[in-house]
């Protein structure tokens, strides 16, 4: 039950993202550190862990024989679906991008919790890599399976670094490497949405290709790891249609962010209504009538 100075009604999600961390767990559906979800989470982890490891090597392996976008989506969705099955999570995909597969683009995806690698991977039918910070290449085992797959990293220890490694993302990209990165600096734990960080879009504008939103509508039901709180469930993703960036000037990149995130909320709007008629009819004083069912 929230508590009496929870916000109410459409209020639950207005305030600033600052105070979104803790109050996630206010939001109704999100795992509880109960013994059973925590057994749960653990039992997770550890799967996680012990598939990655020969999937990995069998990853290394078939990419070294043929080293393309391809290889690497076959066994990394192979990797996923044995991992979020293993764990009792099924996925609700709604593929409205009508993409060619040959065609390069750059998917941006929300980011609520540990699974969403695994959820992308998993759910996106389409050849691509992932564009990610440099410091994941120090993960054991699945560095290695990312140094083995057309995945980008991107370098922040300096500017020049930073800039550079974005350079090589370009060029990649211009060459027909599609990839995916997630527009957050960090994961929400709630149908919301932390500010985009720039340096990808920067990327899109300069490769030229079209950017294509990814929204994961409520991960968050099934995996708190803040709390090592977890659970079987469904998880819903819809991959949008694409956006073209020659409807917009070259330098305009705040007004790129801003039509992927508009497209994006209007998906996790239907989210948050349904959160938030959980939590009113859980407490009838909140005032306000609830929103029944699904978006």
């Amino acid at each position: 039950m929230p508590r009496d100075d929870a916000p109410k009604g459409d209020t639950l999600f207005a305030h600033t993202l600052s105070d979104e961390d803790e109050r996630a767990r206010k939001v109704r559906g999100v795992p509880e550190p109960t013994l059973w979800h925590r057994l749960h989470f653990f039992w997770a982890i550890f799967w996680i862990s012990l598939t990655t490891i020969p999937f990995s090597l069998a990853l290394m392996t078939a990419y070294h024989f043929r080293p393309t976008a391809r290889t690497f989506k076959r066994w990394s969705s192979r990797w996923a679906r044995v991992i979020l099955g293993g764990i009792g999570v099924s996925l609700d995909v709604e593929d409205r991008s009508e993409l060619t597969p040959e065609a390069p683009c750059i998917f941006v995806a929300n980011h609520q919790n540990l699974l969403d690698i695994f959820t992308t991977a998993a759910a996106i039918p389409y050849p691509f890599g992932y564009l990610a910070k440099k410091e994941l290449t120090r993960v054991p085992f699945l560095s290695l399976a990312l140094r083995h797959s057309p995945s980008l990293f991107i370098d922040r220890s300096s500017r020049r670094a930073s800039m550079r490694s974005l350079a090589g993302a370009v060029q990649s990209i211009r060459e027909g490497q599609s990839v995916l990165f997630f527009a957050e600096g960090s994961r929400a734990y709630a149908p919301v949405m932390h500010p985009f960080k720039k340096g990808a879009f920067y990327v899109a504008a300069k490769a030229g290709v079209p950017l294509v939103p990814v929204t994961i509508r409520d991960s968050y039901r099934v995996m708190d790891e803040r709390h090592y709180a977890s659970r079987p469930g469904t998880i819903r993703l819809t991959i949008g249609a694409p956006i073209a960036l020659e409807d917009f000037d070259s330098d305009d990149t705040p007004a790129v962010m801003n039509a992927v995130r508009e497209r994006m909320e209007a998906e996790l709007a239907g989210e948050r209504r349904r959160a938030e008629g959980e939590e009113a009819a859980a407490d009838p004083s909140a005032g306000g009538t609830a929103q029944n069912g699904e978006p």
